[in-house]
């Protein structure tokens, strides 16, 4: 199994239930926030361009992934 796509990394973050404040506020639905948001879309692109070909020489996967 290699790396998540940036859409399979986003359901596993809100598979999660990842609860938080945020500027005073309880937010239930962390990754959907939107001062979060756009964090959370950063990091799904990197996901997704470890799966371009143009791309893979760029990044290496080091140890074996869990299931």
């Amino acid at each position: 199994m290699g790396l998540k796509k940036g859409d399979e990394y986003i359901a596993s973050l809100k598979s999660l239930g990842l609860e938080a404040n945020v500027m005073g506020e309880k937010v239930e639905d962390l990754p959907d926030h939107p001062l979060i948001t756009p964090s959370v879309c950063a990091v799904a692109s990197t996901f997704d361009f470890t799966h371009r070909d143009e791309c893979r020489d760029l990044f290496q996967l080091k140890g074996q992934p869990s299931a």
